[in-house]
């Protein structure tokens, strides 16, 4: 599988983050991760980036 430029997690749960890194790191499946620990923050990390976007839903 080819690797992704950057993957964006958003998520208030810093469990959830972390077993997130730790598994996507692993797998090597992107070059660069970046972390938002809600929708804002998660805009303004977007700011300037060209982005595809993907919505999983909550739990």
């Amino acid at each position: 599988m080819p690797q992704l430029s950057s993957i964006l997690l958003v998520d208030d749960d810093l469990t959830t983050n972390f077993l997130n890194k730790t598994l996507l790191t692993r797998l090597g499946v992107t070059q660069q991760l970046l972390f938002a620990e809600n929708g804002v923050e998660g805009v303004l990390v977007t700011t300037g980036r060209k982005i595809a976007l993907r919505v999983s839903p909550s739990h």
